[in-house]
């Protein structure tokens, strides 16, 4: 009752993204094969990824949709939504094989490498919505602006493809760039090959991003959070799972060594911020919890048992600090932090999934890898405490939803047999 099967997403607005629940939809598609829940996932990413929410010229998503049909964004844009965004188009790719679900993906951690990416290896935090005062400025066009820069043809199918009016389809005769039909449709409206209508408009978009990089640039927050850097981590990885590209996965491998010398201690103990060449303020539970998901996935990529055994470290150092006796769950502040009048927990997803949800996940993934039942027992036993809100809440509850469809069907066990399944040496 509360999707938009229209224009996709949570109905209402504003819209904000929230991977997590189609996350959670793909997986129950997957599972069951319910096609309602793949329908709505596409008509989400379908919509999004044509929305003005969507950089068409850049790549990369801004923070949220100010209306109903994802075509006015606010300009802002944020690491943890591009990262959770890519896993989640890699995802569907993976399901259906869109091609523009693998436009989105490659796009966008173009956009990344780029543009959110430091020389050491860690990524930044946002691009901000303004520049020179104003919002939006840097990535808005008045049609003239577009006429003046492409030659008559190439202008009047850019404008006409996304939606670009003499009077502006936004504030003060500018335009946001939004798509309405898929490029066949246009084409063939158009009366032209798909092939070179995509041709021409892939110059058009070529020549107005080299305009639109001589403009004055939104500045740049150069903090370098951990939990925000696992999730990229993981969108490098389920991107190089989707489409095989090896140079995804080397970026993920530089990013686990940046943050390993960086923002994990010996013991386990991470670093919440790295700014200005130094780490500081002791991490919260999402950084634990997202970290040690990113590192078990390093490791199904890679095979390198370095960074399970890291996983492992990084979870067991929350598993003492951040629990809670009485309930089984965990603060999202560690036990020796000064200052607190109260340690909260952190159960509902927002647009960060829930920390305690992916702690779970991880006690439960590692339980299964290291065949320790008690990690296992921990982690159902969290879930079990959040059924009744699952059930009543499930938009808001997705990340244990995804747990739940994982405990219940569980994991595959792929024995590899023969005279050559083992090193003999």
């Amino acid at each position: 009752a509360s999707f938009d099967f229209k224009s996709g997403g949570l109905a209402g607005a504003p819209k904000f993204p929230m991977p997590v629940i189609w996350e959670f939809l793909l997986q129950n598609y997957y599972l069951t094969n319910n096609k309602e829940a793949l329908e709505i996932v596409n008509t989400t990413l379908y919509e999004m990824a044509n929305g003005g929410i969507y950089d068409h010229l850049g790549g990369g998503f801004a923070r949220y949709s100010t209306d109903n049909d994802w075509k006015v964004p606010h300009f802002e844009k944020m690491l943890y939504d591009n990262a959770q965004l890519v896993s989640l188009y890699a995802h569907a790719y993976q399901a259906v094989h869109t091609p523009l679900y693998e436009e989105v993906v490659t796009e966008t951690l173009d956009f990344v490498k780029k543009e959110m990416m430091s020389s050491e290896g860690g990524f930044w935090a946002s691009i901000n919505a303004d520049s020179e005062g104003e919002e939006g400025k840097y990535y808005s066009w008045t049609k003239s602006e577009i006429q003046n820069l492409l030659d008559i043809n190439k202008a009047g199918i850019f404008t006409a493809y996304y939606q670009v009016t003499d009077s502006g389809n936004w504030e003060n005769g500018k335009n946001i760039l939004y798509v309405t039909r898929r490029k066949r449709e246009f084409a063939a409206a158009n009366k032209m090959k798909e092939e070179d209508f995509v041709q021409i408009l892939n110059d058009a978009e070529n020549e107005l991003l080299k305009a639109r990089n001589k403009r004055v640039r939104p500045t740049t927050d150069t903090k370098i959070l951990l939990s925000w850097n696992a999730l990229m981590l993981k969108g490098f990885i389920d991107a190089y799972f989707a489409l095989g590209d090896p140079e995804y996965l080397q970026v993920a491998l530089t990013n686990a060594r940046f943050l390993e010398k960086n923002m994990i201690r010996k013991d386990g103990k991470l670093w919440r911020n790295f700014n200005n060449g130094r780490a500081s303020i002791d991490a919260f539970l999402d950084d634990y919890a997202l970290l040690a998901k990113a590192l078990i996935h390093l490791y199904q990529a890679t095979f390198d048992i370095h960074w399970l055994e890291t996983a492992r470290t990084v979870a067991e150092y929350a598993m003492i600090h951040f629990i809670n006796e009485q309930s089984g769950m965990f603060y999202y502040t560690w036990n020796e932090a000064e200052n607190l009048v109260a340690r909260k927990m952190e159960l509902a997803d927002n647009v960060i999934p829930s920390s305690n949800a992916v702690m779970a996940e991880v006690m439960y993934i590692l339980g299964q890898y290291y065949a320790e039942d008690s990690l296992i027992k921990r982690s159902t036993a969290m879930l079990t405490q959040v059924t009744t809100e699952i059930k009543k809440g499930l938009p808001y509850y997705s990340n244990w939803a995804n747990l739940l469809g994982l405990v219940t069907y569980g994991p595959y066990e792929v024995g590899v047999m023969g005279n050559q399944s083992f090193d003999k040496s």
